[in-house]
């Protein structure tokens, strides 16, 4: 009548209740003998409740933990105590603690003329051999965050309160989260599940499937093999993905799927056959009652089996289970091995390793850089393991530098990286159970140096290369929000907050990085992207920020704060590293204050939260900082107040902003604001724009601009595409001049969108067909190197140092055969763009 996940549990839920009534029952028979005080209101002694404030917590692991208990399991527990929590009579904690354990244990399983109960096995408590069989809170998060090993934290995926002080047991277990779920992908922690594998093997001996006496449990292609199938993967990347952090075998593998870790033959194949082994061992701990997961080892006992499952002969029950236990053990073979190979043989003397070196196209000084890794100097090499990973790694490291254009300068770079790590087993460990990263890090250490550097300081960037929809086409603004969300799940304060933020931004701008390196987007869509992300984070912090700002100040009536963006973000064209240019504004009743905290004035209010806020964005933490913010476009510039009013704004625009701001001001973009704020500040950005201008004032003083900022910051750069004469900037400044000189009577020419402002211009005849082709052309070619070079250099690079396969990389990206064609490009559009840029400003 019941299936298998019915049956384990209603078993669970009585093992739950055998173990709230026992422990009730005992804590009730202290209570009388006046060792234990009485809660407020004194409850019968058959009731659970009785428990839920003793500071006593049963944890449960393994089968009951998961709520899926076997017909004849025992029961995993884990008895832990506050010590705060209980008022004791006569007695230290550890002493009372330990006699309600051991009674606790003997009404449990003890055997009576009416049986038992369940078996109870406690092994799983922190450091079993020396510690009583209740341990304190505090010991026990002692040990799981410095002694505890891998195979521990397997166990803990399982865990949960299954009776006792349920308040303090779910707060222990949130404690032990960061233990159990590893920010970075845990690869180091594959090896320790491997062996643990192999010590089972050792102690039972059965490698081979042989239907006879084999174990369905923890034989191979058994039910403890899709466990770990499970487990290895949960650990890898748990940390990272909340909805991985299923206690139940088959809701972790379709969490798996879900996350595309496993596609959906691996799920169905190894949950029918999780389900199938489970179903044997329950029916085979039927018969005998008996604590058994092993087969029957004569004909007669297997054709019984076969029967009491619902076989109609014993032939088709070992057929199936033999392609069962085969299946299992072919996914669990997919996994990432931790097999250490011996030492290869061009290691093993200098001239092999010469001869070898040459065969690759790397030059003899090379030879002395690998056997300085064999030393072991840096800290990512100190340990025997990493030094063992690394050896066994390098004919694969070697190799896959012998195809980038200069082996040399690859080794030396990755060098580099290597003498940057703080350690070395997980990035190590990743690298071997994933060779085709390689292939990624060679782009990036011929390709970006800026980009490798980035990665030696956050090895856990690797991490997310791994994420199975890395490579996928990047989420709309809502995905991202979702994702950031879902990031932020488990943070607790202010700063948690802050540090997960930064976390996930690096992941996505190292994610748009690569994109970039493998051809899978543009720098225009790049740009967009990190607009994307840079809304995403702004919107999603100014709760948290404003919250946590309120806390002391209170809050202002009817107030808000708005962000302007203006500049590459207002435009939606960032590039790697690029500073967010952005103006605060606030909209307030009139003589407004806050209530509560210090009652500030609006004003005061929002200058501090503005500048809660900045410092949120700009401050370095361990894992950087969100974004440089740079607010000289305000009012006043560096000298004006952080935040002011939108009336403040607007008569600032119009009375005293220079005609550089008014430039500004045509990629103003509000990015967040109330619908009705938002419409107030889009309308008076108009209306500064939308002012009658004289066209020859406006063209002299933006040409005086222009040769400003050339004189300060100007190149001759052939590649130096934004400051170049001709380049990036001047082709902004023509789109601005007509755009601004012409908009008292066409407002509808501005956008903050390049090429949107430019297909506007062209419906009202301001510039011609051919003149907007140049300048849409020259915009995209320009926007297209100007983002790989940010991405890989530093500014204005010269051409003579760039890697040769970075000038492949751009010259196909913008469609011309080789670096020399790209050369000739952008000389050609250089000139033409200087030639109109001269024509508009004749002055």
């Amino acid at each position: 009548h019941w299936d298998l996940t019915q049956s384990t549990l209603a078993l669970s839920r009585l093992a739950d209740l055998c173990l709230a009534l026992s422990l009730s029952h005992i804590l009730h028979e202290t209570m009388e003998k006046g060792r234990l005080a009485w809660p407020d209101d004194k409850p019968e002694p058959a009731t659970p409740e009785l428990s839920r404030n003793s500071g006593f917590v049963i944890l449960s692991l393994g089968k009951l933990g998961s709520k899926s208990l076997n017909y004849s399991s025992d029961v995993d527990l884990v008895l832990l105590y506050d010590e705060d929590r209980v008022s004791l009579q006569d007695q230290m904690p550890k002493a009372f603690f330990t006699k309600v354990s051991q009674k606790l244990v003997t009404l449990m399983a003890e055997r009576t003329a009416d049986g038992y109960c369940f078996r109870v096995d406690l092994r799983l408590r922190p450091d079993p051999g020396a510690t009583p069989l209740a341990v304190s809170f505090a010991a026990a998060e002692v040990y799981y965050h410095s002694l505890a090993e891998t195979w521990e934290r397997a166990a803990m995926i399982k865990a949960r309160v299954s009776a006792g002080d349920f308040s303090v047991g779910v707060a222990f277990l949130s404690h032990l989260r960061h233990f159990v779920w590893r920010r970075h992908m845990d690869f180091a922690a594959v090896g320790d599940i491997h062996a643990i594998k192999e010590r089972i093997f050792q102690h039972y001996g059965q490698r081979e499937i042989s239907l006879p006496g084999h174990n369905i449990k923890v034989g191979e292609g058994g039910i403890r093999s899709i466990e770990f199938f499970a487990q290895i993967q949960q650990l890898i990347a748990g940390g990272r993905n909340p909805d991985l952090r299923q206690a139940s075998t088959r809701e972790a593998l379709w969490a798996l799927n879900k996350a595309k870790i496993i596609d959906n033959a691996q799920t169905q194949q190894l949950v029918e056959a999780y389900e199938f082994l489970r179903t044997i061992e329950h029916r085979l701990q039927m018969i005998e009652d008996e604590q058994t997961q092993t087969l029957p080892e004569s004909e007669e006992g297997m054709a019984h089996l076969a029967t009491f499952l619902g076989f109609e002969d014993v032939t088709a029950f070992k057929t199936r289970l033999l392609g069962t236990l085969s299946i299992v053990k072919r996914h669990y073979n997919t996994l990432p091995g931790n097999s250490e190979n011996s030492i290869p043989a061009f290691l093993k003397s200098p001239e092999a390793l010469e001869r070898r070196l040459f065969s690759w196209g790397f030059s003899e000084t090379s030879a002395s850089t690998i056997e300085k890794w064999q030393k072991g100097p840096y800290k990512s090499l100190r340990s025997p393991r990493a030094r063992n990973i690394f050896v066994n790694l390098l004919p694969e490291i070697l190799e896959s530098f012998s195809r980038s254009a200069d082996p040399d300068k690859a080794l030396d770079r990755f060098d580099d990286f290597l003498s940057k790590l703080p350690s070395g087993v997980q990035i190590l460990a990743l690298f071997q159970n994933n060779p085709w990263v390689f292939q990624v890090i060679g782009k990036i250490l011929t390709m970006a140096p800026t980009l490798s550097s980035e990665l030696a300081r956050r090895p856990d960037l690797m991490d997310y290369l791994l994420n199975p929809t890395f490579f996928d086409p990047p989420g709309d603004k809502k995905a991202l929000k979702t994702s950031l969300k879902a990031a932020l799940t488990d943070a607790g304060d202010h700063e948690e907050v802050l540090d997960i933020t930064r976390q996930w931004l690096n992941e996505m701008r190292f994610q748009t990085g690569i994109h970039l390196l493998e051809a899978l987007t543009s720098s225009a869509e790049a740009g967009r992207h990190r607009a994307n992300l840079a809304e995403t984070v702004l919107e999603t912090l100014l709760p948290f920020v404003t919250e946590d700002f309120e806390k002391k100040n209170g809050t202002v009536k009817d107030g808000e704060l708005a962000i302007i963006a203006l500049g590459s973000f207002g435009g939606r064209e960032l590039t790697a590293g690029s500073d967010l240019d952005l103006v605060l504004l606030y909209d307030a009743p009139e003589n407004a204050r806050a209530s509560g905290g210090r009652e500030l004035p609006a004003s005061q209010y929002y200058i501090r939260l503005g500048q809660h806020f900045l410092t949120s964005l700009s401050a370095m933490m361990g894992s950087g900082k969100l974004y440089e913010v740079d607010l000289r476009l305000r009012p006043s510039g560096r000298w004006g107040p952080l935040v002011v009013t939108l009336e403040s704004f607007l008569e600032y625009q119009k009375a005293s902003a220079w005609t550089v701001e008014h430039m500004a001001l045509t990629r103003g973009r509000v990015v967040l604001a109330g619908q009705k704020f938002k419409e107030k500040i889009e309308a008076g950005i108009l209306g500064i724009l939308s002012l009658e201008r004289k066209p020859i004032e406006l063209e002299k003083q933006m040409a005086e601009v222009r040769e400003r900022y050339y004189l300060e910051h100007g190149t001759k750069s052939l590649f130096g595409v934004r400051q170049v004469r001709g380049g990036l900037i001047d082709a902004e400044y023509i789109l601005q001049f007509h755009a601004l000189s012409k908009g008292h009577k066409n407002p509808e020419v501005f956008d903050p969108d390049f090429s949107t402002a430019l297909d506007n211009l062209l419906k009202i005849k301001a510039v011609s067909e051919n003149q907007a082709k140049l300048i849409e052309d020259a915009h995209n070619l320009f926007l297209e190197i100007h983002g790989l070079l940010r991405l890989c250099h530093e500014e204005n690079p010269d051409e003579n140092s760039l890697a040769p396969s970075l000038l492949t990389l751009m010259s196909s990206t913008v469609g011309v055969p080789s670096g020399p064609a790209l050369q000739n490009k952008l000389k050609e559009t250089q000139k033409a763009v200087s030639g109109l840029y001269k024509k508009t400003f004749s002055v």
